[in-house]
Protein backbone atom coordinates (compact mmCIF):
# COMPACT_ATOMS: atom_id res chain seq x y z
CA UNK A 1 0.00 0.00 0.00
CA UNK A 2 2.71 2.51 0.94
CA UNK A 3 5.21 1.31 -1.65
CA UNK A 4 3.54 3.47 -4.30
CA UNK A 5 4.14 6.57 -2.17
CA UNK A 6 7.88 6.04 -1.91
CA UNK A 7 9.94 9.08 -2.80
CA UNK A 8 13.30 8.60 -4.36
CA UNK A 9 15.98 10.95 -3.08
CA UNK A 10 19.40 11.27 -4.66
CA UNK A 11 21.76 12.21 -1.85
CA UNK A 12 24.74 12.71 -4.16
CA UNK A 13 22.88 15.33 -6.20
CA UNK A 14 21.66 17.00 -3.02
CA UNK A 15 25.19 17.23 -1.62
CA UNK A 16 26.44 18.64 -4.93
CA UNK A 17 23.66 21.26 -4.89
CA UNK A 18 24.49 22.28 -1.33
CA UNK A 19 28.19 22.57 -2.13
CA UNK A 20 27.49 24.61 -5.28
CA UNK A 21 25.11 26.95 -3.46
CA UNK A 22 27.59 27.33 -0.60
CA UNK A 23 30.36 28.16 -3.05
CA UNK A 24 28.22 30.83 -4.72
CA UNK A 25 27.33 32.34 -1.35
CA UNK A 26 30.99 32.32 -0.34
CA UNK A 27 31.97 34.09 -3.57
CA UNK A 28 29.35 36.80 -2.97
CA UNK A 29 30.52 37.31 0.62
CA UNK A 30 34.22 37.43 -0.32
CA UNK A 31 33.56 39.91 -3.13
CA UNK A 32 31.45 42.06 -0.80
CA UNK A 33 34.18 42.14 1.83
CA UNK A 34 36.81 42.94 -0.80
CA UNK A 35 34.78 45.85 -2.17
CA UNK A 36 34.24 47.20 1.35
CA UNK A 37 37.95 46.92 2.08
CA UNK A 38 38.76 48.69 -1.18
CA UNK A 39 36.32 51.51 -0.48
CA UNK A 40 37.71 51.93 3.02
CA UNK A 41 41.27 52.13 1.68
CA UNK A 42 40.48 54.56 -1.15
CA UNK A 43 37.86 56.96 0.23
CA UNK A 44 39.91 58.67 2.93
CA UNK A 45 43.00 59.43 0.79
CA UNK A 46 40.86 60.70 -2.07
CA UNK A 47 38.84 62.90 0.26
CA UNK A 48 41.99 64.14 1.93
CA UNK A 49 43.38 65.42 -1.37
CA UNK A 50 40.09 66.89 -2.56
CA UNK A 51 39.13 68.63 0.66
CA UNK A 52 42.57 70.05 1.34
CA UNK A 53 42.54 71.67 -2.10
CA UNK A 54 39.12 73.21 -1.48
CA UNK A 55 39.66 74.29 2.13
CA UNK A 56 43.02 76.03 1.94
CA UNK A 57 41.90 78.90 4.18
CA UNK A 58 40.51 76.66 6.95
CA UNK A 59 42.45 75.38 9.94
CA UNK A 60 43.96 71.89 9.94
CA UNK A 61 41.54 70.75 12.67
CA UNK A 62 38.52 71.75 10.59
CA UNK A 63 39.91 70.00 7.52
CA UNK A 64 40.58 66.84 9.52
CA UNK A 65 37.06 66.85 11.01
CA UNK A 66 35.52 67.31 7.56
CA UNK A 67 37.57 64.44 6.13
CA UNK A 68 36.63 62.11 8.99
CA UNK A 69 32.95 62.99 8.76
CA UNK A 70 32.68 62.58 5.00
CA UNK A 71 34.70 59.38 4.89
CA UNK A 72 32.55 57.89 7.66
CA UNK A 73 29.32 58.84 5.85
CA UNK A 74 30.54 57.47 2.51
CA UNK A 75 31.79 54.23 4.06
CA UNK A 76 28.56 53.62 6.01
CA UNK A 77 26.45 54.34 2.93
CA UNK A 78 28.56 51.95 0.85
CA UNK A 79 28.30 49.35 3.63
CA UNK A 80 24.50 49.47 3.62
CA UNK A 81 24.30 49.34 -0.18
CA UNK A 82 26.75 46.43 -0.44
CA UNK A 83 24.99 44.47 2.30
CA UNK A 84 21.64 45.00 0.56
CA UNK A 85 23.07 43.86 -2.78
CA UNK A 86 24.71 40.83 -1.16
CA UNK A 87 21.46 39.81 0.56
CA UNK A 88 19.46 40.17 -2.65
CA UNK A 89 22.11 38.14 -4.48
CA UNK A 90 22.20 35.39 -1.84
CA UNK A 91 18.43 35.00 -1.35
CA UNK A 92 17.87 32.90 -4.50
CA UNK A 93 20.39 30.37 -3.19
CA UNK A 94 17.91 29.63 -0.40
CA UNK A 95 15.00 29.37 -2.85
CA UNK A 96 13.58 32.82 -2.10
CA UNK A 97 12.71 35.16 -4.95
CA UNK A 98 14.30 38.60 -4.70
CA UNK A 99 11.99 40.33 -7.19
CA UNK A 100 8.94 40.63 -4.91
CA UNK A 101 11.18 41.80 -2.07
CA UNK A 102 12.68 44.55 -4.20
CA UNK A 103 9.22 45.60 -5.42
CA UNK A 104 7.90 45.68 -1.86
CA UNK A 105 10.83 47.77 -0.67
CA UNK A 106 10.27 50.16 -3.56
CA UNK A 107 6.63 50.61 -2.61
CA UNK A 108 7.61 51.05 1.03
CA UNK A 109 10.10 53.74 -0.01
CA UNK A 110 7.42 55.54 -1.96
CA UNK A 111 5.03 55.39 0.98
CA UNK A 112 7.65 56.78 3.36
CA UNK A 113 8.58 59.49 0.83
CA UNK A 114 5.06 60.84 0.78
Amino acid sequence: MFSSLAISFDTDAAVEDVIAAGARILVVLVLSLFVLWLIQRLVTPLLRVTIREQMTSESEAEVRKRIETLSHVIYRTALVVIIAIAIVTILPEFGLQAGPLIAGLGLFGLAVGF
